[in-house]
């Protein structure tokens, strides 16, 4: 599980440079709900209260504007599924407390501006990435823009970013 973890942080690292994105990373992305790598508990999953875990980060450039959270399945069939989406958060904040935001929610591919937590089919086991980007810039964007939206609008104003993957099984 772990070699999976660090390939999925290299494609990021690649995914960046093929989009001519040179961000800085962040030191640390890290949660005290749960350990890097590790499951998620399921007060932050479908099966439970179905709220946000708490997300931290560090080093931040001194250039960031705003900060930006998503949530996606690495493993959905196909594509990154996304289930959460927020935006503009304060670049002075380090953290998003459990069942916070912080900024603007955007809409998950379930279709609701709102946090929807990990929901594998059952029997499955897939990767949650939690991804922090610091951004040059704040976004201008609504709660009914999407993911693809959002990607746009960032693409070009990604300073630094890091990120840090749960498991989730059901």
């Amino acid at each position: 599980m772990k070699a999976s973890v660090v390939a999925l942080m290299i494609a990021s690292v690649v995914a960046c440079r093929e989009a001519s994105i040179a961000p800085g990373l962040l030191s640390v992305v890290v949660s005290s709900s749960f350990p890097a790598g590790s499951p998620i508990p399921t007060e932050y999953t479908c099966d439970g209260a179905n709220r946000s875990p708490r997300l931290s980060w560090t080093s931040v450039s001194e250039s960031a504007k705003s900060i930006a959270v998503v949530v996606d399945d690495v493993g959905a069939p196909g594509r990154a599924f996304t289930h959460w989406i927020v935006w503009n958060i304060n670049p002075t904040l380090d953290h998003i407390d459990v069942g916070a935001t912080n900024g603007v929610v955007g809409t998950n591919d379930f279709g609701r501006a709102a946090y929807r937590g990990p929901c594998p089919p059952i029997g499955q086991t897939h990767n949650y990435r939690f991804a922090v980007y610091g951004l040059d810039a704040r976004l201008d964007l609504k709660p009914t823009d999407t993911r693809a939206a959002f990607e746009r609008a960032i693409s070009s104003h990604i300073v630094a970013q890091g990120d840090m993957i749960g498991t989730y099984h059901r």
